[in-house]
């Protein structure tokens, strides 16, 4: 259940904490992620294949190096549900993360793994719950889960002791 008592620490919405964390990043080589990102991108629809290399290498998913939000088919929405979330986990280098309008009804598992993680965008979805484990992201600052169908919210969300921009509008 939510405990409004935390609204001291994150005013709703936009709202802003006292706190942050210092990222405490897992140095991966370049070669490291090109070879696990070419994996994917050589199954990725050809389409897909040029948004993906930009964004991958640079520890983007969703979103560019100008933090402007990169615009995917549906066949493209769909490779991504299907071969690179259920990956996601061991893509630990990456810092943000835009799923905004996937047509997601559940949070993919793993992301509690994303320890580099520092903003997630998960906006315009038909989510209905945030799984325990998706509270234990340590670095996580900026969290958009706006426009879901979020039915409760579990007072654990103050365990991400970093968060500094929440965004529930529309839920």
């Amino acid at each position: 259940m939510f405990n409004f008592t935390f609204i001291k620490r994150i005013i709703f919405v936009f709202g802003l904490t006292y706190m942050a964390l210092p990222l405490q990043a897992h140095i991966f080589s370049q070669q490291e992620i090109k070879s696990f990102a070419s994996g994917l991108i050589q199954k990725a629809p050809a389409s897909l294949r040029i948004k993906l290399k930009k964004t991958l290498n640079t520890g983007l998913l969703g979103i560019d190096e100008d933090d402007k939000k990169i615009v995917f088919s549906d066949a493209e929405k769909q490779f991504i549900i299907q071969h690179v979330l259920p990956r996601i986990q061991e893509m630990t280098w990456l810092t943000k993360i835009n799923l905004s309008g996937f047509g997601l009804t559940k949070m993919p598992e793993g992301f509690e793994k994303l320890s580099n993680l520092v903003e997630l965008d998960i906006s315009h979805n038909r989510i209905k719950s945030i799984p325990f484990a998706f509270f234990s992201i340590p670095n996580l600052q900026i969290l958009d889960f706006s426009h879901n169908r979020l039915e409760l919210l579990s007072d654990q969300i103050v365990k991400i002791a970093g968060l500094t921009v929440l965004n529930l509008k529309d839920n």
